[in-house]
């Protein structure tokens, strides 16, 4: 073998086992847990390596990297990601690792490029080709030959709802396009035309707004790349105003659609970002840490409440979120300006390379994940980050400085760091299986058996806000009330949810600490006052025999059995009736 060529069988190789590295983070595991991914991932990512290295050693090619500051730009902003996590806290170990491997993998990509394996559109190719994979899955979903990872959701793809499957194949829409426009004809022009047929039918039954408009912008990007419709020296006199005012007019036309679409869920995340604002500027430059948003955020909106300025709207649409759903706020609260500065330059730099040498695909879906991640939470699936890992990384190719000769050094460097990566995860297989045992033995009566198998998987699933909350319930249940309570304070560090202040005030009611419990209470009215179950807990707290408050509670029985629900239930309706009936017995007028 006297050399290799790009495109060649050597490159389809290299391709081939890149695009498995983005596919094995769509395998799916019985219990969610984003750690699992990262594992595949590694394993994936660490064979990927090995087999490539020894393909080019015995290939004789050798090849470097043409460093450039871009490269030292994502090092240095994986570093300070890093640097911001808390080892001691462990709230997502799983977040790191998967730092390491997106490094891992644009060391790969450049190594690639630079000893002239991979065609100059292979990256575009596995873009397109995952989102394809997602497309398929999601229509198979959609007509019953397989299940949806989510019962209220017909078609979920790999992910748990419709939402980040569509932000997945909306990013891989504009690629698809750039070569429909690149190739007047022949296989590779069908090929694509077929993918992004296949890719846009499913994103109607997607109802993601986020991803379409995402999606239409990016694809006008793309289309005005490859014509030049807006540049300068076309738009005068008329032509100026023929295209901006019908443009103008459709943005305000379908912003509006789109507003009374769902309009509740846009005054939500209007409303989680006002709080999130107000949460960063606490901290403006460098944030309060990584994975720090769910205490973070708790601790904001409950002030914004606890204040009383705020509308009967934001009460109603006020909620427990997971995340910011706008990841540019969320780097700001957790990174500070100075991340959010490095992250927005390392864009900025991959944009400015990709449309100087022309890689309008690899740019276009630059521009549909950065939209999709405007008004959603991609970079909670380590799915997103791979594939922007790969965009990124391919827009870098063939840069123009010295190269630097370290072909027998980068190899040794990715398996020494990749193996480190594999060696310290544990195996999913083994924790699900453990993890099943003890849910089973809570379930059939072996509660004592069950928290000790928690307490020897506490330690490798600390993130895991499911795995934490199982732990808290066990131990309340053994009556292990204060260790139990340890257990849901962890749990709010990792999710918001205002009932973990219930159960942990039902605890300390438990142990007979009132005063405790009454603040715990309070807490959750406080963090989100449209729920009524916080105030049945308070009057019933409040007509215990030694904790006797009349006058409070008729407060509290007003709010359960006059506050108009969120959401109607028959729950509702029984707590309503106990309260009537603890009333009647005390000899309480309501």
């Amino acid at each position: 073998m006297k050399g290799l060529e790009a495109g060649g069988w050597a490159g389809a190789l290299a391709a081939l086992l890149l695009f498995g590295c983005l596919c094995s983070t769509f395998v799916r595991f019985s219990i969610p847990d984003y750690s699992f991914s990262v594992y595949a991932l590694s394993w994936t990512v660490l064979f990927a390596a090995v087999t490539l290295a020894l393909l080019l050693f015995l290939c004789r090619k050798g090849g470097g990297i043409s460093f450039s500051w871009i490269d030292a730009c994502l090092a240095v902003t994986l570093a300070y990601f890093a640097a911001r996590y808390d080892f001691d806290e462990r709230l997502a170990d799983w977040r790191v690792i998967l730092l390491g491997l997106t490094g891992i993998l644009w060391l790969l990509l450049r190594w690639l490029s630079g000893s002239g394996v991979l065609a100059s559109d292979a990256v575009e190719w596995i873009v397109v080709g995952g989102g394809c994979v997602q497309a398929v899955w999601g229509l198979a979903q959609l007509y019953g030959l397989c299940p949806s990872n989510h019962e209220a959701y017909g078609m979920t793809g790999s992910f748990l709802n419709p939402g980040p499957f569509s932000g997945f194949v909306v990013i891989a829409v504009p690629v698809a396009l750039h070569f429909c426009l690149q190739y007047a004809d022949g296989v590779r022009h069908w090929v694509a035309l077929a993918a992004l047929l296949l890719m846009v039918s499913v994103l109607p039954a997607g109802m993601s707004r986020s991803a379409w408009m995402g999606g239409i912008i990016a694809s006008a990007l793309v289309i005005n790349w490859h014509k030049g419709y807006l540049k300068w020296n076309r738009l005068k006199g008329k032509m100026l105003t023929l295209i901006l005012l019908p443009s103008l007019a459709l943005l305000v036309i379908g912003g509006s659609l789109l507003f009374r679409f769902k309009e509740d869920s846009i005054y939500g995340r209007l409303f989680i970002w006002e709080n999130v604002c107000q949460a960063s500027l606490r901290q403006p430059f460098v944030g309060h840490g990584s994975c720090s948003f769910p205490a973070v955020y708790a601790q904001a909106q409950a002030d914004r409440f606890a204040q009383g300025d705020y509308t009967d709207k934001e009460e109603h649409v006020a909620g427990n979120p997971e995340y910011a759903f706008n990841e540019y706020l969320q780097i700001w609260l957790e990174y500070g300006l100075v991340g959010l500065l490095l992250f927005m330059s390392l864009l900025a730099g991959c944009m400015k390379r990709g449309l100087s040498q022309r890689r309008y695909g690899l740019c276009g879906g630059m521009a549909a994940f950065l939209l999709f991640a405007f008004t959603s939470y991609p970079f909670q699936y380590p799915s997103f980050w791979v594939a922007l890992c790969l965009l990124l990384a391919g827009t870098v190719s063939n840069l123009p400085e010295s190269r630097c000769r370290m072909s027998r050094i980068i190899p040794l460097f990715l398996l020494a760091v990749l193996g480190g990566l594999v060696m310290i995860q544990d195996q999913p297989r083994r924790l699900m299986e453990t993890w099943e045992k003890c849910r089973m033995l809570r379930l059939t009566g072996g509660k004592e058996a069950a928290s000790k198998g928690y307490e020897r998987l506490s330690s490798a699933l600390c993130h895991n806000p499911r795995f934490v909350f199982e732990y808290a319930q066990c131990l309340s249940e053994t009556g292990r009330q204060e260790a139990s309570n340890l257990q849901y304070e962890r749990c709010l560090k990792l999710r918001c949810n205002s009932l973990v202040y219930v159960w942990m005030g039902e605890n300390l009611q438990a142990m007979k600490k009132y005063e405790q419990a009454e603040a715990f209470y309070l807490k959750s009215a406080v963090f989100l006052p449209n729920r009524i179950y916080p105030y049945y807990r308070l009057a019933k707290l409040y007509a215990e025999p030694d904790f006797l408050y009349p006058s409070k509670f008729r407060r509290m029985a007003y709010k359960v059995l006059h506050k108009e629900p969120k959401v109607h239930s028959m729950a509702i309706d029984e707590m309503r009736t106990e309260i009537r009936q603890i009333a009647e017995k005390r000899q309480w007028k309501l």
